[in-house]
């Protein structure tokens, strides 16, 4: 029989090598803020737990390359810690079926993003920062209630990057 998982151990502070947790599908409600000792975490995925914030402490993580916090049952996220640009390593920032209206500026500093899922949120526009991201390759904004007017506009912002909207 498989047991869920409700929370990150403190002790997860003492396993400073890690490099990637897998903990998507399960009860978890909060991130501690000991997730921010780990420096080498490379991978984070938490998707399909019940998340309702996110420590500041996960900008202390700058060798994230990957970050999934999409599909939170129940409570969905609806914003992110201002630290979470600080992981400039990231290239995969998976965001979807959460609560999100605002996506702010200071994306344009994770210029190593090549994949933002951005999709089933309660996004009505986007910053024209978004046009800064240089290495962006997939853009999916599908399920957002996003205006033919502001769809023409992420389109003349962002090049040479698939952009889903449907």
């Amino acid at each position: 029989m498989f047991e869920y998982v409700d929370s990150l151990p403190f002790q997860i502070k003492y396993f400073i090598n890690l490099e990637e947790i897998n903990l998507s599908l399960n009860n978890i409600t909060e991130v501690l803020a000991e997730i921010g000792t780990l420096e080498k975490l490379q991978i984070l995925n938490l998707r399909g737990n019940i998340l309702t914030t996110i420590p500041p402490e996960i900008g202390k993580c700058k060798n994230l390359r990957a970050l999934n916090i999409s599909d939170n049952r129940g409570t969905r996220l609806d914003t992110l810690p201002s630290e979470i640009w600080n992981c400039y390593n990231l290239e995969t920032l998976r965001l979807a079926n959460n609560n999100f209206q605002v996506l702010p500026v200071e994306i344009s500093k994770l210029l190593q993003l090549t994949d933002l899922n951005l999709s089933n949120n309660n996004l009505q526009s986007l910053p024209i920062e978004i046009g800064e991201l240089k290495n962006l390759k997939n853009l999916n904004l599908s399920g957002n209630p996003l205006s033919e007017q502001e769809r023409s506009k992420i389109r003349s912002w962002v090049h040479n990057c698939n952009i889903r909207f449907e």
